[in-house]
């Protein structure tokens, strides 16, 4: 695989220094994710001269889990942090268990920028409408405003009922007007160690 499309491994002193910002830096909540199904709160993490974005899961907002009904949510994506990290392949971002303004939650750092947090901050109405202006994007439908067309990074919706070299289909929809577009992925060894992370922790 090419260099630029290649996962980097975070070097040990990267890794231990984020798992110490997670855990020991101070927690401010900025706001809620709410397409989520537990209690997800954004949050600026702040230690020394070091500060991330960040997600925090309190304990106390998880719904049980009809599948796994011993513990809790929160070990659960610590222990997915763990066992990928033991791999060495880094697909789950530094995690870390602790206690937060609402309690023991699970502390995971934030992937993406700043513009395109998906948060409502429930203290400051001015504050939830910018981070909603952030997050929009010129698509009327809530896509990246492109046509479906040819697929580019891990996922994408072409036309028609061919995925094309490199690409598997995952589900063919008709879009009406005698039209069909195939949601597919690419053929991409992220996504097989992906899918054996997932065998093995689930």
């Amino acid at each position: 695989m090419p260099a630029p499309e290649r996962l980097p491994a975070p070097g040990v002193s990267v890794t231990g220094e984020l798992e110490e910002l997670l855990a020991r830096g101070e927690l401010t909540v900025v706001g809620r994710i709410r397409e989520a199904s537990n209690a997800v709160l954004l949050c600026t993490v702040a230690y020394g001269d070091l500060s991330a974005d960040c997600v925090y899961k309190p304990v106390k907002g998880e719904r049980p889990l009809w599948d796994f009904p011993d513990g809790n949510l929160a070990q659960r994506e610590v222990a997915a942090y763990l066992v990928s990290e033991a791999t060495g392949w880094g697909l789950v971002p530094p995690t870390v268990l602790r206690d937060g303004p609402y309690g023991e939650g699970m502390v995971q750092l934030w992937i993406g920028s700043g513009d395109d947090r998906d948060a409502e901050d429930d203290a400051d109405a001015d504050e939830a409408a910018d981070a909603e202006d952030a997050g929009d994007t010129d698509g009327r439908d809530g896509s990246d405003g492109e046509e479906p067309g040819e697929p580019s990074g891990l996922l994408a919706l072409v036309e028609g009922e061919e995925a094309g070299e490199g690409w598997k289909p995952v589900a063919l929809a008709d879009v009406g007007e005698g039209r069909t577009a195939l949601l597919v992925h690419a053929d991409d060894p992220r996504l097989r160690r992906l899918a054996v992370l997932d065998a093995v922790i689930n």
